[in-house]
């Protein structure tokens, strides 16, 4: 700096302070009128006011870390509210999150985990059996598309049915992060997929017809045992058969979020970004209808066998990667006199988050623009209902549904809403405007790039601002939540089947006190039977579907 008589400021910043000390240059070393010397009575000033600042600023530190939520007490915390959440992940230390999965049952009795059956669809390089990002399976005309655009898609990407050896499941996790297991606090189990099981009559990349479930069978399900007998995992318990078994309307959804590539991330610090893309959320729900939100002027449809529910506030949104994670919802046990937690079912589809703002900032470390979302909905949530399935698990771990068990009439009432509501060319908007298509903009858009995507419409409406597409407008797709692929359909026997009794899923508040076409599993991938055909056919990507 200058050498100069005006006052000059130096800026000191550690982790916990920041200090600022200002020093004024003497013009002299004149005396005083007493013989003091100016500069040592300054001085002398000096020292009484940075001690006093000092203590003030220390103090100001230990406010703020007093505030400050240490990790392992927010990891039990959260722990011994959802123990009962686990991860389906690719393979590996640094596999990737795709879906939430819900632990039912486990050691000593048989390990149940169920999902969302959309989250067993993978995009592959045809010519090596190598997984690729899901846009590279997309049409080359749909938003995100990256065939052509990048060099990781492969020679020949296609659509195929998950493998076991592509997955693995971890139990136990709080982050996402990739944390050394001997530097993390979890308890983390990692499940060793050996069948994946799909509803058989789940249609492909199709989860707007229902059946969207799946259960796993894991080959080293006693790896649980450690976990269980620490009370860090344990299950959920079976669903109730009527509202009137839950002691409270409220539901809870806690999942993860597929994390937003950095890149994209408009959060300013490390503890944001994990804050926001590492870290589980939870949110309280209400049951409501399976029916869209007023303004819309819509009526689109909704499969059977579902529950829907809302965050009253609008505060929150799913997205993608919250895909298969479990809605339950709290009741009284009167002979363990204490309340449990019963498994309403696993998120199936979200048809958007249709109340989002954004604003768009510079970010220094690209110099490029990148938006940040203010996520909000007033779309219900949809929820595979699990009560229309425990025959599906049962058969499936070669069991019988529990005693007293009653399918409900809404798994089979047909679903609600207008099938041909869709591809509306006049259609609203959240701002209450209307979507004006043009050759440049000529429907709406689902905000997508190569490896991410937000549940995010948009479109150009009648004021020409950029505007959240009503859920009937042309090019809303529910079913783009699906990860990508086909689904694998299994047929299972229940005879000399034992019982899954209800008392399995422990479910309590913890120790604090808290249509395509149906594979044939006889065809090797890749390949599926026709209907009434002995033989195996190559499975045909045309159009954005599957075809046998």
């Amino acid at each position: 700096a200058p050498n100069t008589t005006k006052p000059t400021t130096t800026t000191t910043t550690t982790t916990t302070t920041t200090t600022t000390i200002t020093t004024t240059e003497p013009s002299s070393l004149g005396e005083t009128a007493d013989g003091e010397s100016s500069f040592g009575k300054s001085n002398r000033r000096k020292r009484k006011k940075n001690k006093r600042f000092k203590k003030k600023n220390e103090k100001k530190r230990r406010q703020r870390q007093g505030r400050q939520r240490p990790p392992d007490i927010s990891l039990e915390f959260s722990k011994a509210k959802t123990p009962w959440l686990c991860s389906l992940k690719t393979k590996g230390f640094r596999g990737r999150h795709r879906c939430g999965v819900t632990l039912l049952s486990g050691p000593p009795e048989k390990t149940i985990l169920v999902s969302a059956a959309h989250c067993n669809e993978v995009c592959r390089d045809e010519d090596t059996g190598n997984l690729v990002e899901i846009c590279c399976c997309r049409r080359p005309e749909d938003p995100g598309a990256c065939v052509g655009a990048t060099s990781y898609c492969g020679r020949n990407p296609r659509l195929y049915p998950a493998r076991p050896q592509d997955f693995q499941i971890v139990c136990g996790e709080f982050t996402i992060e990739e944390i050394p297991e001997g530097f993390s606090p979890e308890n983390e189990v990692v499940l060793d997929v050996s069948k994946i099981i799909n509803h058989p009559r789940y249609q492909n990349v199709n989860p707007l017809e229902g059946y969207d479930i799946s259960v796993y069978h894991v080959s080293n399900p006693e790896v649980l045992a450690a976990g269980m007998e620490l009370l860090k995992i344990f299950p959920v318990c079976l669903p109730r058969n009527t509202d009137a078994d839950y002691s409270s309307i409220l539901g809870r959804l806690t999942g993860w979020k597929d994390p937003e590539p950095t890149f994209r991330s408009a959060a300013t610090t490390l503890d944001d970004y994990v804050f926001e893309n590492l870290i589980p959320k939870q949110f309280a729900f209400i049951p409501s209808a399976c029916a869209d939100p007023e303004y819309m002027q819509s009526n689109t449809f909704y499969p059977q066998g579902t529950v829907c529910a809302r965050d009253l506030s609008v505060k929150s949104c799913i997205t993608f990667g919250n895909s298969g994670s479990p809605l339950v919802r709290e009741f009284f046990d009167p002979i363990l006199g204490l309340s449990r937690f019963a498994f309403v079912g696993p998120l199936t589809m979200s048809k958007g988050c249709d109340r989002t703002s954004v604003t768009r900032i510079f970010q220094n470390r690209y110099q490029s623009i990148v938006p940040r979302f203010d996520f909000k909905a007033e779309n219900p949530a949809v929820f595979t209902d699990a009560r229309c399935y425990l025959d599906f698990i049962a058969e499936s771990y070669d069991m019988l549904p529990p005693e007293g068990w009653v399918r409900p009439d809404s798994c089979t009432n047909g679903g609600f809403g207008d099938r041909e509501d869709k591809d509306q060319d006049v259609c609203m908007t959240n701002r209450g405007t209307r979507c004006n298509f043009t050759p440049d903009w000529p429907d709406c858009r689902l905000q997508a790039f190569e490896g991410y995507a937000y549940n995010i419409f948009l479109c150009i409406d009648t004021d020409g601002v950029v505007a959240n597409c009503a859920n009937n407008c042309r090019g809303v797709d529910p079913n783009s939540i699906v990860i990508g692929g086909a689904a694998v359909g299994f047929a299972t026997a229940a005879a000399g089947a034992a019982l899954i009794a209800p008392a399995l899923g422990f479910g309590a508040l913890g120790a604090a006190g808290a249509g395509a076409v149906m594979i044939n599993g006889n065809c090797p991938p890749g390949q599926c039977r026709p209907t009434g055909s002995g033989v195996c056919c190559t499975l045909r990507f045309r159009r954005g579907r599957l075809f046998c």
